[in-house]
């Protein structure tokens, strides 16, 4: 049996009539495979050879009048793309012909009578269609590639980038070709007639995505908690059919593989799709008989599938965008009993396409009512394994920070790091929990807000919203969006600035700072916090090596409870923290800018000449995590809490500006002890300065009281001959503010203090 099997297996390569069938193939459909050749050589090589040119003209003129000498390549481009398109669809052409038989009567038994078994004759048409309509294509691309190669050869700037992403989205476009081919066989091999077998490959290429998004919509009408409904099945889009795929492509060409972390999981996700899809053809072609030509639908179950998904995407999406059940149901109603006619050439037992239309109907509207019941079929339930995680992104809203978009802003820094994800998904854990047992949450003081007008009292936001991007290792995308505690987003946060990724990830930040600058003058700018003063260091590639190493040394020395109660002295760039403690880096500013304040609490008050200052006696924390019926009720935080200086737009007292001879030791003072990191359960109050919040510790809570006496109780302000503002202080001095009657400075001005 042994040497039966190894003598037979060669045979089944070396049968004649497979090659002799590959040669009738190619021989009839040589004039389509010249066109699809001609449109490839005129569509991405022409492109490529375009961008090129026109990239050499832009390097060689770019110092002089570029324009005068720019070339007119535009309708050439236009060219290019439309015939490189028109190959892309001319796979529908190559199956149709090589599988015309399957549909077309007169060919049945010229092809069936072959002696070659069904899956020799299917494999052999399958692979010799691919082959007419794929390898154009990839000649196509190494000609583009080459073309490339002589633009980097020309060192025109750019290019070797521009051609690796060119490279990633081509695989994307030959899966994306491989797929659309497939689809369409599988279409042709459900059908029996040449206009179901056309219908069906179009709608099919369309009904995939839509009912997909659509379904997604459903998933999240009933706003499940926390999520977020623009990506719900974006993943799955973007590999079950060649639009999702197009979409692939344009997400490639603009972020780059290096951005997409789950390139290599879409690649296997559509690879094993097109192999299921392949095995599912092949099975219902060796099912299919002869005599099967000329049905509308060999396989009715394909048409089933079509026409329930295209009554789904119809009802729902009228009547989610209008709330019109009935006009939904009519619509739905009118192309569904037109596929019926058509499919069934005239009204043939028309009362069955009545039941089951009626069926399909209930079917939706059971489906949509038990995502509604079930708030998403339990969706928002889901919390990811961190085990089952690759990468994890994060952007925050609500929070006007310094600092925290160089921390979480994803797109940019995506982390990898266990314990960053570990602390993220216990933080989602703990929301969800909160969000299904609300009782377990209800000691907190309940306060109006609305009733809470006191002049020295300030009622102060202590949420932020966080949304969270986990990259899946199996390729998906799970986005969430909470309404969460400083408290808890610091320890997020913590674990980010703590982690060896945020190290690497500053030196990016700092080297981006640096190449900002042209050379040999090259700046990195450093700023206080408190004054918001700028100071630019010139520093050479050695300096720049010794900050990255200093402030890299500071980040890993950190420990999670100095991050939360360290204050912040000052900024890299646009918001890399200077905390107190990094001693490091303290020290490479001390070296180069000595009048730096690194104490971050010894401020003169000429230091903040021009600035303005609201002064609060009482601080109260509040969220709004909660849904109350009353939305000016929130509850008031009673447990510790993590306050971070935050830019205040919000309605309060008018403030009081900082003058040149301005001289007050105890607002001096006040603005020093004051903290942009505050870890307690009460303050002493809050000082503004320039809009942003700092908190006052509880001991110099009567200092608070002091300075707001002094500058806000009782205050008397009058009009000079010019109309601006001042008031007499305590030691009989004329004090301006800085408003005038014209012109208000702010946004917290209070009428009552002109009237």
């Amino acid at each position: 049996m042994t040497a039966v099997k190894s003598i037979s297996k060669p045979k089944l390569f070396k049968n004649p009539f497979i090659m002799a069938r590959i040669k009738t193939n190619i021989t009839t459909n040589r004039k389509l495979a010249t066109v699809i050749c001609i449109l490839h050589a005129i569509g991405f090589p022409l492109v490529m050879a375009l961008g090129v040119y026109t990239e050499y003209y832009y390097q060689k003129y770019k110092d002089n009048d570029y324009h005068t000498h720019y070339p007119d390549t535009e309708i050439l481009m236009v060219a290019g793309v439309i015939a490189g398109i028109l190959a892309l669809l001319a796979g529908f052409v190559v199956a149709m012909n090589i599988f015309r038989y399957q549909y077309k009567k007169s060919c049945v038994d010229m092809n069936l009578s072959l002696p070659l078994s069904s899956t020799q004759r299917f494999f052999t048409d399958y692979l010799t269609g691919l082959g007419i309509y794929l390898i154009p294509a990839l000649v196509a691309w190494v000609i583009g590639d080459l073309i490339g190669l002589i633009g980097i050869g020309l060192h025109l700037e750019d290019m070797k980038d521009t051609l690796s992403i060119i490279n990633q989205c081509g695989v994307c476009v030959v899966l994306a070709m491989i797929l659309f081919y497939t689809l369409t066989v599988f279409c042709i091999t459900c059908c029996g007639s040449i206009f179901e077998a056309i219908a069906s490959s179009v709608l099919i290429n369309g009904i995939i995505p839509l009912f997909l998004l659509v379904f997604g919509f459903c998933i999240c009408n009933s706003n499940p908690y926390g999520v977020m409904d623009d990506v719900i099945m974006l993943e799955q889009i973007y590999f079950t059919s060649p639009f999702g795929c197009a979409m692939f492509v344009f997400q490639i060409a603009d972020n780059g593989t290096t951005n997409m972390p789950y390139f290599w999981s879409w690649l296997i996700s559509i690879i094993i799709y097109i192999a299921l899809i392949v095995a599912l053809t092949y099975f219902l072609y060796k099912k299919r008989k002869a005599e099967s030509v000329s049905k509308p639908y060999v396989y009715r179950m394909l048409y089933y599938a079509l026409t329930s998904a295209m009554l789904f995407i119809i009802i729902y999406a009228i009547s989610l965008s209008g709330d019109d059940f009935i006009g939904a149901i009519f619509v739905g109603a009118i192309i569904y009993f037109l596929f019926e006619v058509i499919t069934k050439r005239g009204f043939k037992k028309f009362h069955y396409s009545v039941f089951r239309f009626i069926g399909t109907v209930v079917s939706i509207f059971i489906i949509v009512a038990v995502s509604d019941i079930s708030n998403g079929f339990g969706i928002y339930k889901y919390v990811p394994n961190p085990a089952g995680v690759a990468q994890v992104s994060m952007r925050e809203y609500g929070s006007m920070t310094k600092s925290f978009n160089e921390i979480v802003d994803y797109g940019s820094n995506m982390y990898s790091d266990r314990n960053i994800i570990r602390t993220v998904t216990e933080i989602q854990k703990s929301y969800i929990d909160q969000y299904e047992h609300p009782e377990k949450y209800e000691d907190y003081e309940i306060i109006d807000v609305s009733e809470n007008t006191d002049n020295n009292t300030i009622n102060f936001n202590n949420d932020i919203e966080l949304e969270i991007r986990y990259y899946m290792k199996n390729g998906n995308i799970v986005s969430r969006r909470y309404d969460i505690l400083y408290e808890d987003f610091y320890k997020i946060t913590s674990a980010i600035y703590t982690s060896d990724e945020f190290a690497d990830y500053a030196e990016d930040i700092i080297r981006e700072c640096y190449s900002h600058y042209s050379y040999p003058l090259r700046n990195i700018t450093f700023s206080e916090s408190k004054t918001e003063t700028q100071y630019d260091i010139q520093i050479n590639k050695s300096s720049l090596e010794e900050l990255i190493t200093a402030y890299q040394t500071d980040l890993k020395n950190m420990t999670a409870e100095d991050y939360c109660s360290k204050q912040i002295i000052g900024y890299i760039g646009n918001g890399l923290e200077i905390r107190e403690n990094f001693e490091n880096t303290i020290a490479f500013i001390k070296e180069n800018r000595p009048d730096f304040n690194t104490d971050g609490d010894n401020f003169k008050l000429s230091s903040f000449e021009n600035a303005t200052v609201c002064v609060y006696q009482n601080v109260i924390p509040i969220d709004n995590i909660i849904n109350y019926n009353n939305s000016s009720e929130y509850r008031r935080i009673s447990e510790r809490y993590i306050l971070m200086s935050d830019r205040y737009t919000g309605a309060g007292k008018k403030p009081f500006s900082i003058g040149t001879n301005t001289v007050d030791a105890d607002l001096e003072k006040l603005i020093n002890v004051s903290k942009n990191v505050y870890d307690s359960t009460e303050t002493g109050g809050m000082i503004i300065i320039n809009n942003y919040a700092y908190y006052i510790p509880k001991e110099y809570k009567e200092l608070a009281d002091k300075v707001y006496k002094k500058l806000f109780g009782n205050t008397v302000y009058y009009y000079d001959e010019d109309g601006d503002e001042y008031y007499i202080n305590e030691y009989g001095a004329n004090v301006y503010t800085g408003y005038s009657k014209d012109k208000y400075i702010g946004e917290t001005a209070l009428q009552s203090y002109y009237d």
